[in-house]
């Protein structure tokens, strides 16, 4: 970022506070130093002397992606059948529009549309504000399994940026049983 106007200008310090934003003071002698709700209402700059300046200098607006768990777990689920939908909520906590390029799950994992959800492409989610990702478990193989669900976004400004959440669960064999006991009598 540039500070300044057309004449001798020079910063002697600067601080940040908590939220990012930078404070330089220091002093010029232009007459068109940029200002915002001045003290005085021109610079006298040049022959006139210098004027002494504080400037605060914010980050640019970005959007920020917080989930509300970094994983889901299924648990146990019969070979062949879906589960119940489970989802994880994805806020954005900056101050910029978050453009969701795509959401994807891998594995034996699929994303689940709802009222609710996120736009799994091509979408976006506007500051301080959230949406759902839902999720169900499918699995094809007995056994523990695995899965990641990513989102491709604009996150912290910038584009293409990944976030991903970890996907587990366990494919279990069905169970076979009879009901009631046969018995046999014998012959």
């Amino acid at each position: 970022t540039y500070i300044g106007g057309t004449g001798d200008d020079s910063a002697a310090g600067i601080a940040v506070d908590s939220a990012g934003n930078a404070y330089v003071t220091g002093y010029t002698a232009s007459t068109d130093f940029p200002t915002v709700n001045p003290l005085q209402a021109s610079n006298h700059g040049g022959a006139h002397g210098d004027d002494a300046f504080v400037a605060k200098v914010s980050p640019a607006s970005a959007p920020i992606v917080a989930f509300s768990a970094s994983a889901i777990n299924f648990g146990n689920q019969v070979v062949n059948t879906a589960s119940l939908e489970q989802s994880v909520t994805l806020t954005n906590t900056g101050d910029g529009q978050l453009n969701i390029s795509s959401i994807t799950a891998t594995g034996d994992f699929a994303l689940a549309p709802a009222a609710t959800s996120c736009p799994y492409s091509d979408g976006s989610v506007a500051p301080q504000s959230n949406c759902a990702i839902n999720v169900t478990f499918s699995p094809i193989t007995t056994g523990p399994l695995t899965g990641v669900l990513t989102i491709t976004d604009n996150s912290n400004g910038v584009a293409g940026s990944t976030q991903t959440v970890t996907l587990s669960g366990t494919g279990t064999a069905p169970v076979v049983g009879l009901s009631p006991p046969l018995s046999f009598s014998p012959q």
